[in-house]
């Protein structure tokens, strides 16, 4: 039976030595870029402080990722693969659609946590789609994908006659999407603290109550 992936399996968390050389220059840049988009926004980074930072040429940068859209795009996707498999990790097979859809909104607690880098640029991702055209197609692009997952979830739950919601499954994933990046903008402007994460659990398991009308045996998480 194959093992569980777990998150040193993740993308910019692959043991470098395993790596070629334009592999390791490629994620170097990478890392540095993240790191850069993360502190100073989209507009005020350049491919020059990137490169600068990873010890890499701006060619090196063109040639990977060719602009720096592109190379956000690429920062943003890693991010993506990071949680999915962070929350793959944490799922058993047994679990039920209550659980996963819980263990999902944890998982964002996780990520303010262990990664406040990668919370950090994908507000910034949020916040400069509403005047960067290229930014923006990348936003609808994420959010479209984030509610499908929920989406997926709360479906799920219907089908086990777990969730019995009275609005439609598509309008309640918004509206869990949008609460989810709320609570992150609050990590971020605030500091991750105990008292803030009790209170973030306290709204998620009144929201997914009220909004799904839960009838499940699943002991809550929250």
């Amino acid at each position: 039976m194959p093992k569980k992936p777990t998150l040193a399996t993740g993308a910019l968390d692959t043991i470098h030595r395993k790596l070629s050389k334009g592999e390791l220059s490629k994620r170097r840049i990478l890392e540095a870029a993240l790191k850069e988009f993360a502190k100073h926004g989209y507009d005020l980074t350049s491919i020059q402080t990137i490169a600068d930072r990873a010890g890499a040429q701006k060619t090196a940068i063109t040639h990977y990722f060719g602009d720096k859209l592109g190379l956000f795009r690429e920062c943003v996707e890693e991010i993506l693969v990071y949680h999915a498999r962070m929350l793959e990790a944490d799922t058993d097979e047994k679990d039920d659609a209550y659980r996963r859809l819980q263990k999902s909104f944890l998982g964002n607690l996780q990520l303010n946590r262990e990664k406040p880098d990668y919370v950090r640029l994908l507000i910034a991702l949020y916040s400069f789609a509403t005047h960067e055209p290229g930014l923006n197609k990348l936003y609808r692009e994420v959010v479209s994908r984030v509610r499908a997952r929920y989406e997926g979830l709360i479906l799920a739950g219907i089908r086990e006659r777990q969730f019995g919601p009275k609005l439609e499954p598509v309008m309640i994933a918004e509206l869990f999407h949008e609460v989810i990046i709320g609570s992150m903008i609050d990590f971020v402007a605030f500091g991750a603290s105990k008292e803030l994460e009790a209170r973030v659990r306290e709204k998620w398991k009144e929201l997914v109550v009220q909004l799904l009308k839960v009838d499940s045996p699943t002991p809550s998480l929250f």
